[in-house]
């Protein structure tokens, strides 16, 4: 897999975060994101952009490691911490050999659980590029709250509020870890700020020049509709327990942002 790697570039972010704009204008610029991808529904009118086969690998393998107790993830140190089998390696192998297209294409996929599995994506695509993304986590679970049934019924419980802030934290850790391990192989933005920011599209396009992928050039604000994200919110007051550490989480990955784009 290590050949295919070169060509192979994965976008990535918490829920709730524009993974699936971003993954979209990927798209438009010609990466290929898979045959069978998932339709749209009402929590995104304009696909999710995920391919059917990389989701249920995830899912069979967060079950299969345990890495939700009680709907919480585990913490950052015992995900990366775990043992990946042969029988994972072969599994993740069987699923994004239906993700390559020709060899001269770039490929990838968009899915929100990726970052619990880079340590097994690292030793299966050691050269793999990634692109982030990453949205204020005050904002992103007060999405997740409004998007859920359950929390316009149960808003204000502190179990589901420490729930998404955990999950919030966990995936972006993850992300922030990836970044300091190959600073060389991935790429930060920010929503939405970042995606009216002309110079981050430049330093984009420079980054997948040197990395030699064969896409179009990208405008990350064209075609962005503000409406497809919920407004910024706040979380309740008494919520200030459970985001500390998220945002001191948010606070290093703005510094990983600066020191990447110099990589």
């Amino acid at each position: 897999m290590i050949e295919l790697s070169d060509k192979c570039l994965i976008v990535t972010g918490m829920h709730r975060s524009n993974t699936s704009y971003l993954a979209k204008v990927f798209q438009s610029a010609g990466l290929h994101l898979g045959d069978h991808l998932i339709p749209a529904n009402q929590f995104n009118a304009e696909g999710h952009f995920e391919d059917q086969s990389i989701v249920d690998l995830h899912e069979t393998l967060i079950s299969d490691h345990q890495l939700h107790t009680r709907g919480l993830y585990r913490p950052t140190d015992e995900i990366t911490a775990i043992r990946y089998t042969p029988q994972d390696i072969a599994k993740a192998s069987e699923a994004i050999s239906t993700l390559q297209p020709e060899q001269s294409q770039t490929w990838g996929w968009k899915d929100p659980r990726t970052p619990l599995f880079f340590p097994l994506w690292n030793l299966i695509l050691p050269k793999a590029k990634y692109v982030f993304i990453v949205r204020e986590p005050d904002a992103c679970v007060s999405s997740l709250i409004r998007r859920s049934d359950a929390g316009r019924l149960f808003k204000n419980r502190p179990d589901t509020i420490w729930r998404y802030y955990r999950q919030w934290t966990v995936t972006n850790e993850m992300m922030l870890r990836q970044c300091h391990n190959h600073p060389d192989r991935c790429f930060l933005i920010f929503t939405p700020t970042d995606l009216h920011d002309s110079d981050i599209s430049l330093l984009l396009n420079n980054k997948i020049q040197k990395w030699g992928l064969p896409l179009d050039l990208i405008a990350l604000g064209s075609g962005y509709k503000e409406q497809l994200i919920s407004s910024e919110g706040k979380s309740p007051m008494w919520a200030k327990r459970f985001n500390k550490r998220a945002h001191a989480v948010y606070q290093e990955l703005q510094k990983a942002q600066q020191a990447i784009t110099l990589v």
